[in-house]
């Protein structure tokens, strides 16, 4: 199984600068490291790159707003802060088993603009605006939860803290298509500091990667037209002049 160090080594020999039958340089592999960890930061912080959605469960705690979320003391602890909040609901149980009551996702813009009294108390809040602060997140929801209940949310999930020189040995265990886009990107970066030519073909490779592994979170907009596209309905067989607006 392959190491973070083989994946550094990858990169190295990918622009020229690392015989394969070689032992690579402690300062170059210090170069690969510190790179590399700037590459994951930056992925992790957009959606596109994280590879899965989980489903946490918490449990409110009455009268607070906002609660937070992540690793420093939050009120619902976690290893890292959500990027974004997919979904949220609040889950009920009752005889036929779980039951779901949707929270709606609103922006910065909504809990600003449009809420008069954020503040106010409910049992059953209906919304939910998260700000991804560091190192916790912050969620507000409104109505303020009156009481404590169960919420369950959607949030995807990303590759994870920054490695150090005790990583390099350890095994990688990344989902299919991320070690060949994560060394192809870093063989890209590393041609600036290293001031060798970009190889011909690497840019082109590196996209290709980046993109098996970006596409899975590429959601199309959802959108319809009216009456199928065809205002009014159609006479039987025939078509519609979207130039002159007649069939």
């Amino acid at each position: 199984m392959s190491t973070w160090s083989d994946l550094i080594r990858d990169a190295l020999i990918e622009i020229g600068v690392q015989d394969p039958i070689e032992t690579v340089d402690p300062n170059m592999q210090s170069l690969g490291l510190l790179r590399l960890n700037s590459i994951l930061n930056q992925w992790n912080a957009k959606g596109e790159a994280s590879y899965t959605a989980t489903f946490p469960t918490y449990t409110t705690t009455p009268s607070l707003s906002p609660h937070t979320i992540g690793p420093s003391s939050a009120t619902w602890s976690a290893t890292q802060r959500p990027v974004e909040i997919l979904g949220a609901n609040r889950v009920l149980s009752s005889g036929t088993g779980l039951v779901r009551i949707p929270i709606t996702i609103r922006d910065a813009v909504w809990w600003f603009s449009q809420q008069r009294v954020p503040n106010i108390e409910t049992g059953i809040p209906t919304d939910l605006y998260y700000s991804p602060a560091f190192p916790n997140g912050s969620i507000y929801f409104w109505t303020v939860p009156s009481e404590a209940y169960t919420v369950e949310l959607m949030v995807r999930l990303v590759l994870g803290d920054a490695l150090d020189e005790d990583d390099l040995g350890t095994a990688i265990a990344l989902p299919p298509g991320y070690y060949r886009a994560i060394s192809l990107s870093l063989a890209e970066d590393l041609v600036t500091p290293l001031t060798v030519p970009m190889p011909q073909q690497l840019p082109s490779k590196a996209t290709q990667a980046r993109a098996v592994i970006f596409g899975v979170n590429t959601v199309s907009t959802r959108i319809r037209t009216r009456q199928s596209g065809v205002p009014r309905g159609a006479p039987s067989g025939a078509t519609f002049n979207w130039h002159s607006r007649s069939f």
